[in-house]
């Protein structure tokens, strides 16, 4: 079998790489020979928290694991299907209900790409922070992700981030172009009491939607081939034709967040002073002999703190758990005291002066002038003495809240927008089999939904405390939070009316209602809800060893959600390093429909719905076996009146309680410097309206070693496997953004192979990755991730990430 071209061309890449990754080991050598920081010890002091009730402080992410899984989507514990494009809608493989009480608006299709309100990261940190990483891949498709931090005082630090995801695609009309940003601010007072966070974010995706290709062809001899599933590889020079020409989704999501709080607690100094040691050479009075010799007078000492980050093969999280080491730097006497003097006026006037009468009052204002100066001198001299003595007095000092009294106001804002502009027609001018009637305008389709969230929320947290042993300070013994939750939610959509009344004719003394036509016009109309939620949440000793366990629960009082509620409990239970542990979680919930089930009107579908409150329980247990790096889980979802969308594409709530039990295996081992990871998941649902595949497997291996003996360039060099079982995959309708059930076509699968080289030198790390390595290897030459939408073609992508502390 001959080998594609590619196939050669990512062997030259891989060499490239590699001569690129010998440069820059010598060149960063060049450059820390030259630099005077301690990147180290800078990133021990870089953290950041993205929890906006506890603070819990994290250090920022420089692994190589998984790093070839550049995008947000892709790191999902179990990787979803997209429609034959990245950055298109996504559908997951493994069943999952996360819904909690919120105002659902009902588009998920882009979730994973998006930023959420715990993606904010807000920063304290004394140094600068950037990371820049970019990932070009063939046919223009580019991702981009720049995150800048950056202290403006010792109080105050502000945090921008902006990602980019751009991908034509390989069919017609299928690009997708999503921009993600935020901007939050970190400002914490003198005495460390208040603090404020606040945040803007703003979504913004917008895709061609192509309906799908045509992708069933008839030969001269009347033979039929798939276009998709019957070549080797679908050659560019074949356009295959779409369902849809110009149909182009939009949403955009923006929010505001400011929350206040203020905390009591306990002072504690960072680094306690310590008995002074006597010298032991001393000479009658007291006077130490060295004294007597004349030697220098002592010079305080401050403490620098230094950690060792060598990054060992097999240990991705380098930084987490190291022990600092302390070193004795000396710090010379400050000489320079800064004194308050008068100044007297040298100007004198004499009555004998032969100045005239003009001369003396300028010189009496020149006199008035000097005396309000050195008033004015003298009082900011005090207040500056004053502000320094009380800056003085929190220096050295850390704070350990025991109870946090807040207040948060967050704004949304979501607007989804569906245009066509023929939507009658197909790429190739005939009658598009997408829309099914036209409510509206036959000719093009302009639909929209929008909703806006106020938000206030009061809580209170408490924080148990111990004091540490071995270091300075407390640690967290629990956490305890309760609250109040009012949502103002106001939404814009579509209402009609008919352009011509119901007629009634009279046939044969018989009444029939007539409708003359089946347009309608619209009414935009806007509708106000509010709703009251209160919330209790209590967590252990996070710091503990061998028992951990936690509650949660959220009940609606009033408004638009009125008596739902979710109630979580988990446990964790550890027994030792060769036994492990077991964990358990269970979850109920009585949650209200998304909204856009119960009301909607464009110009291809309406309905009017009442359902019920969906009712689940859920339950999960696992046992856990550090040793030999295992899990196993078992889950169980059970579910009353579940919400869908059936063939029609219309929303539907079943009848009968669903059950889907879930087996999951996750593994990691090694061998030497030979990596293995593996995930497999087997599911069942009691509903044959609920599809999913019954095996999901995704697998990796790898070999990692520093490049060279002593070597700061470490090297990762492997494989990626995705499998999943045949299934009846839903299918998509672009005008909703909804995956909709369909018993028409049992898509078949393969394995799909990813190869990929990272490579880390210092700060920098960098990728090369060819994915769908076997495309055209199997007799299945394709597959489809969803009716009439094709797995992406082979593609090669190359991305690097470069971290900076200055």
């Amino acid at each position: 079998m001959k080998l594609p071209k590619n196939i050669i061309q990512i062997f030259i890449h891989f060499s490239i790489l590699l001569l690129v990754g010998a440069w820059l080991s010598v060149a960063t050598a060049q450059i820390l020979q030259k630099d005077t920081l301690n990147i180290d010890a800078r990133y021990e002091l870089v953290k950041y928290t993205n929890n906006t009730y506890s603070y819990d402080m994290q250090n920022v992410d420089t692994v190589l694991l998984r790093f070839q899984e550049f995008n947000q989507a892709l790191k999902h514990a179990y990787q979803p299907l997209w429609l034959s494009n990245m950055g298109q809608a996504h559908q997951h493989l493994v069943f999952a209900y996360n819904n909690n009480i919120n105002f659902n608006l009902g588009y998920q299709q882009y979730q994973l790409y998006q930023f959420k309100t715990d993606s904010v990261r807000y920063f304290k940190s004394p140094f600068p922070y950037a990371n820049w990483k970019y990932v070009m891949g063939s046919r223009q498709q580019q991702f981009l992700n720049l995150s800048f931090s950056q202290p403006i005082s010792r109080h105050f630090n502000y945090n921008v981030h902006y990602r980019l995801i751009s991908t034509p695609g390989v069919y017609n009309h299928e690009r997708a172009r999503h921009n993600n940003f935020y901007a939050s601010t970190w400002y914490k007072s003198p005495n460390m009491r208040y603090n404020m966070l606040t945040h803007y974010m703003g979504n913004r995706a917008r895709v061609e939607q192509n309906g799908g290709v045509y992708s069933d062809y008839i030969t001269s001899s009347g033979y039929v081939f798939n276009a998709i599933l019957d070549t080797t590889i679908r050659s560019k020079n074949l356009n295959l034709a779409t369902q849809l020409e110009s149909a182009e989704t939009t949403e955009k999501n923006q929010q505001i967040f400011i929350q206040n709080t203020y905390d009591w607690g306990t002072y504690y100094d960072t680094n306690p002073k310590k008995k002074k040691a006597q010298p032991e050479n001393r000479d009658g009075a007291g006077v130490t002999r060295e004294n007597l010799r004349g030697a220098a007078p002592p010079v305080k000492l401050e403490l620098e703190q230094k950690h060792d980050h060598k990054h060992e093969p097999g240990h991705e999280h380098e930084h987490q758990n190291q022990r600092p080491t302390t070193t004795l730097k000396p710090k010379p006497e400050n000489s320079a005291a800064t004194t308050l003097k008068e100044v007297t006026d040298s100007t004198l006037i004499s009555p004998k002066d032969s100045l005239n009468k003009t001369a003396a009052d300028k010189a009496k204002q020149a006199a008035a002038r000097a005396l309000a100066e050195r008033n004015a001198n003298r009082k900011n001299g005090n207040e500056s003495a004053a502000k320094n003595a009380k800056q003085k007095k929190y220096e050295g000092k850390s704070f350990f809240p025991t109870m946090r009294l807040g207040h948060n106001f967050t704004y949304k804002n979501q607007r989804y927008f569906y245009l066509d502009e023929s939507a009658s027609l197909d790429s190739e001018g005939q009658s598009s089999p997408i829309y099914k009637q036209f409510l509206i305008d036959p000719t093009q389709t302009q639909d929209s939904l929008q909703a806006r969230q106020f938000q206030n929320e009061f809580f209170v947290a408490l924080f148990g405390k111990k004091k540490n042993q071995n270091k300075p300070g407390y640690s967290k013994t629990y956490m305890a939070r309760g609250g109040f939750k009012h949502n103002l939610i106001r939404t814009t959509q579509f209402k009609t009316q008919d352009t011509i009344p119901v007629q009634i004719i009279s046939i044969d003394n018989q009444q029939t209602d007539t409708y003359l036509d089946s347009l309608y016009y619209l009414i935009d109309t806007t509708a106000t809800f509010n709703t009251g939620i209160i919330n209790f949440k209590f967590a252990s000793n996070p710091n503990s060893w061998y028992l951990r366990y936690g509650a949660d629960a959220e009940y609606a009082l009033f408004g638009y959600n009125l008596a739902d509620f979710t109630v979580n409990g988990w446990l964790q239970l550890f027994f030792s390093q060769k036994i492990g542990g077991i964990r358990g979680r269970i979850a109920a919930k009585n949650l209200t429909p998304s909204h856009i089930s119960q009301f909607y009107f464009s110009n291809h579908f309406r309905w009017q719905n009442d359902f019920k409150k969906i009712n689940s329980l859920q339950l999960w247990a696992t046992y856990y076996n550090p040793q030999f790096k295992s899990e196993f889980t078992y889950a169980n979802h059970t579910i009353n009146n579940y919400l869908l969308y059936n063939n029609n594409a219309e929303p539907e709530q079943l009848s009968t309680v669903v059950n889907i039990s879930q087996f999951i295996l996750q593994n990691r081992y090694n061998w030497r410097k030979w990596y293995f990871q593996n995930t497999l998941v087997f599911q069942l649902s009691s509903s044959d309206k609920i599809q999913i595949p019954a095996y999901y497997g995704r697998h990796s291996v790898y070999f990692q070693s520093y490049l060279f003996k002593s070597s700061p360039l470490l090297l990762q060099i492997g494989l990626d496997a995705k499998y999943n079982t045949n299934y009846y995959a839903n299918a998509y309708m672009p005008s909703t953004g909804q995956f909709y059930t369909q018993f028409n076509e049992q898509l078949t699968y393969y394995p799909v192979f990813d190869a990929f080289l990272n490579v880390r030198v210092q700060k920098v790390r960098l990728f090369l990755k060819l994915e769908h390595l076997n495309q055209g290897l199997f007799p299945q030459k394709n597959y489809f991730t969803a009716p009439n939408y094709a797995m992406p073609d082979r593609m090669f992508r190359f991305g690097f990430s470069w971290v900076f502390y200055d």
